[in-house]
C-alpha cells in the first residue's frame, strides 16, 4: 500500500462506531470488450496487508499471489458482474453502479456491513448509508485495495476464458482494452458477441470510427501518447472521434478514464527538426480549444455522463533528428464548464 498507515480510513469507521468496514472497487469500465466487474470486501481486522494496494500497479503473478491471501484469510467477499449488453443499454457509468450494488448485495448476504469504503465518487444507490468515497481509494484503503484485487483478478480469468470462445482477438493479453492489436483485429473481424456496441469503433460511422493512416508523424505521435496513457493506469475507451456529419468540425484525439475522471486528450506532434520554435502547447489556440469543448459536450450528452467528472489533458510529442520521440503529458491543459 502506498499509505502510510492502510488501515487509516478502516480505524476513522471503527472510531465513529462501525465495526464492519468493507471496501468496494471495480474494473472493466475503460474497455472495448468485456463485462465490468465489481467486488466488495470485508477483511478480518488482523489481516496482513503486505503485498496489497492498487490492483493496477500490481503484476499479474502479485496479484494472484495477493487473490489467493485474501481468499485464505477467511474474508467475505461480494462479487457483481454487468455483461456488455446491459452496458450498452443503459450506459458505462449506470452499470459500474449496478455491478457495485451486486457486489454489496452479495457480500451482505454472508455476513453485516455497517460501513462501505468506496475508490472513487460516492455511490448514493447502494444499500448502506455510512459510506466514504475515497480518490485513488485501491492505493490508501487497505479493503478497497483488496476489492481492487479481487474484482481485477475475476476479471482477468473471464477474459481469458473468452479467449477461448472468441479466438482471433488476442483477449488473454489485452483483456479487451484498446491496444493496437485489438483495434486491428476488430478491422479485421469486426465485433464479437461481448463487444460492447456504444463504444467506439463500433457504434454509428458517422459519429465516430476508426480512423486511418493520415500522415505519419501524427499518427507516431498519437501511438506514442496512447502508450504513455496505458502506462500512468488511464483506460482509454475511445479514439479519433469526430462530430455527427453536419454539426461541426475536429476530433477528440483520445478519451480515457483516468479513475473516475473522463479525461479528453489532445495530441500535439511537431518535428523539432523543422519547427524549432513552435512549442506544441503553442497549436492549442482559443478557437481549437473551443473545438474541443463542443465536441466533447456532445460526447457526454450522448453517452449520458453529465454527472461525471471530466478533464482536459494534452499529450506533446517531439520528434526530430532520429531521436526517440519525447512525449509528455500535461494535465489539466485548460478547463471548461459545463
Amino acid at each position: 500500500m502506498t499509505a502510510e498507515d492502510p488501515w487509516r480510513y478502516e480505524r476513522d469507521a471503527w472510531a465513529s462506531g462501525s465495526d464492519a468496514v468493507a471496501g468496494v472497487d471495480e474494473v472493466g469500465r475503460g474497455p472495448l470488450a468485456g463485462p465490468v466487474v465489481a467486488a466488495c470486501v470485508l477483511l478480518p481486522k488482523d489481516f496482513d496487508s503486505t503485498g496489497i494496494g492498487d490492483s493496477k500497479k500490481l503484476t499479474a503473478k502479485q496479484r494472484e499471489s495477493a487473490f489467493s491471501k485474501i481468499a485464505a484469510s477467511g474474508a467475505i467477499c461480494g462479487v457483481g458482474c454487468i455483461e456488455s449488453t446491459t452496458i450498452d443499454s443503459i450506459n458505462i457509468l449506470k452499470a459500474t453502479h449496478a455491478a457495485m450494488l451486486d457486489a454489496v448485495n452479495a457480500a451482505l448476504n454472508a455476513a453485516p456491513i455497517d460501513f462501505l469504503l468506496i475508490d472513487g465518487l460516492p455511490v448514493p444507490s447502494l444499500p448502506i448509508r455510512r459510506q466514504k468515497a475515497i480518490v485513488g481509494g485501491d492505493g490508501k484503503s487497505v479493503s478497497i485495495g483488496c476489492a481492487s484485487i479481487v474484482a481485477k483478478v475475476l476479471r482477468d480469468r473471464m477474459m481469458c476464458d473468452y479467449d477461448t470462445v472468441y479466438p482471433g482477438y488476442g483477449f488473454k493479453g489485452h483483456k479487451g482494452y484498446g491496444s493496437a492489436g485489438h483495434m486491428d483485429a476488430i478491422s479485421k473481424l469486426g465485433p464479437c458477441p461481448i463487444h460492447r456496441r456504444s463504444f467506439a469503433p463500433f457504434k454509428d460511422a458517422a459519429t465516430t470510427k476508426l480512423k486511418p493512416s493520415h500522415n505519419p508523424l501524427g499518427r507516431r505521435g498519437e501511438d506514442a501518447a496512447a502508450e504513455l496513457l496505458t502506462g500512468l493506469g488511464f483506460n482509454i475507451v475511445d479514439t479519433n472521434v469526430r462530430p455527427i456529419l453536419g454539426t461541426g468540425r475536429g476530433e477528440l484525439d483520445i478519451i480515457c478514464w483516468d479513475g473516475p475522471c473522463l479525461v479528453f486528450v489532445e495530441v500535439k506532434t511537431r518535428n523539432t527538426s523543422y519547427a524549432l520554435s513552435n512549442e506544441p502547447l503553442e497549436a492549442m489556440t482559443y478557437g481549437k480549444r473551443n473545438q474541443i469543448l463542443s465536441l466533447a459536450r456532445a460526447y457526454i450528452g450522448r453517452h449520458q455522463l453529465n454527472d461525471v467528472p471530466c478533464r482536459f489533458d494534452v499529450v506533446e510529442v517531439r520528434s526530430g533528428n532520429g531521436s526517440p520521440l519525447q512525449v509528455r503529458l500535461i494535465r489539466n491543459a485548460f478547463d471548461a464548464q459545463y
